[in-house]
């Protein structure tokens, strides 16, 4: 049984590194730092841009239900446009990357190399995590949990993908994900706008600074 066991697993690894071979040239061309610098700092913006204000409302009128109804669909839409915007923009950009690395390669593509073969196995339960984990903070009255729910499991894909294209700026950002969603799970519910800033817009300030900073080491010959 053990044998048998040991051998399914060897054979799983060895269909991981067949896929990440298959995959790294489109992988690692879309994850490259341009385009994307732009794009991180532009979200942290938006983010900040959502939560300070309504963090700035809940202190006026001491509670988030207490604050007027135009003022709370304000803030709902504007968290609607950033979401909508920024899910375009990434995969414009996802896009645009893949078809320069394969003239043919889309939308189809994009998902063959995160959910494809092996990487099946990581990929979709990493979404099955973060809808069920949403879903049950809902269901339980602690919506708010939904922000480290979302946060820490991002911790291993991005560190996932870290190991598949070689680059430490998805490393930092994944140990960001794991410290900033772990030390929200005691304090998230006592100020969530500022913990939901601290963790993603956070996130792309450190993407964004892990870029440059690669960008500039690249420049320099590694130096």
């Amino acid at each position: 049984m053990i044998e048998q066991e040991l051998k399914d697993l060897a054979s799983t690894i060895g269909d991981l590194k067949k896929a990440v071979r298959k995959n790294d040239p489109l992988l690692r061309a879309m994850m490259s730092s341009q385009g994307w610098i732009p794009f991180t700092l532009g979200a942290g913006l938006g983010i900040a841009l959502f939560c300070l204000p309504a963090q700035i409302l809940v202190a006026a009128y001491g509670d988030f239900s207490a604050i007027p109804g135009v003022y709370r669909a304000s803030l709902w839409a504007f968290l609607a446009l950033i979401l909508v915007l920024s899910s375009a923009g990434k995969l414009a950009i996802l896009s645009r990357k893949a078809a320069r690395a394969e003239e043919e390669a889309g939308i189809g593509a994009i998902l063959k190399v995160f959910f494809a073969g092996a990487n099946f196995h990581i990929g979709v339960p990493y979404v099955l995590i973060l809808a069920t984990g949403s879903a049950f903070a809902v269901h339980v009255g602690h919506p708010w949990y939904i922000v480290p729910v979302i946060a820490i499991p991002t911790c291993f894909w991005s560190n996932f993908i870290s190991g598949l294209v070689g680059s430490p700026i998805f490393t930092a950002a994944g140990w960001w994900c794991l410290l900033t969603g772990l030390a929200s799970l005691f304090f998230i519910e006592t100020a969530p706008f500022i913990w939901l800033f601290v963790i993603f817009g956070g996130l792309c300030l450190v993407f964004a600074g892990a870029m440059i900073l690669v960008a500039r080491q690249e420049r320099n010959g590694g130096r």
